[in-house]
């Protein structure tokens, strides 16, 4: 009897421990606009969303240090460590930074619904896409005993960059130029449309083939909403107005994808 009642307190006593404190999870997402131009400075985003108590966090941020470099960051929770400039030289050259927070007075903090904690400025240094993303082996550690550390999801971010300067005013689907669009140019973009994503390939007319592989270039015309490496059905139809189209396209700086038929 006495036996019994032992491993019956013993475990009530470890429910009361972890019971009410189950392994908690926060939630960090990257946030950014999804496409730029070579060149232009942009932001992305660090936030934070989770009701549990954080006491600290190593997040390693990973991005393509070959499309883009970091310029600043800017830490906008207290608590957060402001990497150097020599931290920042050393990531850029590694293409992966460490961001860290430490709660001093061991009291920790709940993130809330979406708490913002850095702001990472970038230059765009090369097309194609561009990928940010937090590493797995970031750490979170929260306040609960005996489970301190606290499960992360990871949320990335790709943004599109595009190179301006090779932009001739023709559509991705006008491989023979002429600012139309005609029939087998058409299906060339339906046979794309029927794979669930396609790739940069420079000996094919168009630069483009079905299909994964390479995608450091620009994306396809057609590939607008969003820019995702897929051509879906409204996109299609786009192209099926302008190839319906008697007096051809031009370039729009009004429109979504920047073309417009001539009527």
């Amino acid at each position: 009897m006495r036996t019994t009642r032992f491993f019956l307190f013993a475990g009530i006593f470890f429910l009361t421990l972890t019971g009410s404190h189950a392994l908690g999870a926060v939630d960090v997402e990257l946030k950014s606009v999804d496409t730029v131009e070579i060149g232009d400075t942009f932001d992305v985003e660090i936030r934070m969303s989770g009701s549990d108590m954080v006491l600290n966090f190593d997040l390693l941020f990973n991005f393509d240090k070959d499309k883009i470099q970091i310029r600043s960051t800017t830490t906008e929770a207290e608590g957060m460590l402001s990497p150097s400039p020599n931290a920042i030289d050393t990531a850029n050259s590694e293409g992966q930074m460490t961001l860290v927070y430490l709660d001093m007075a061991l009291v920790g903090f709940s993130p809330g619904e979406d708490s913002l904690m850095a702001t990472i400025s970038c230059e765009a240094l090369g097309s194609g896409n561009a990928l940010f993303e937090i590493d797995d082996s970031s750490t979170i550690s929260g306040t609960e005993f005996p489970q301190p550390n606290v499960t992360g999801n990871f949320t990335g971010k790709t943004v599109s960059i595009i190179d301006e300067s090779s932009q001739t005013g023709y559509h991705s689907a006008d491989y023979v130029p002429d600012f139309y669009i005609d029939i087998s140019e058409l299906l060339r973009v339906i046979q794309i449309y029927t794979y669930d994503t396609y790739h940069c390939d420079s000996t094919t007319e168009d630069g483009y083939a079905p299909g994964s592989g390479d995608q450091n270039c620009s994306p396809h015309n057609s590939d607008y909403n969003s820019q995702d490496w897929r051509i879906d059905l409204g996109e299609l139809l786009r192209l099926i107005q302008i190839y319906s189209s008697s007096g051809g396209y031009e370039m729009s700086e009004n429109t979504e994808d920047g073309f417009s038929p001539i009527q």
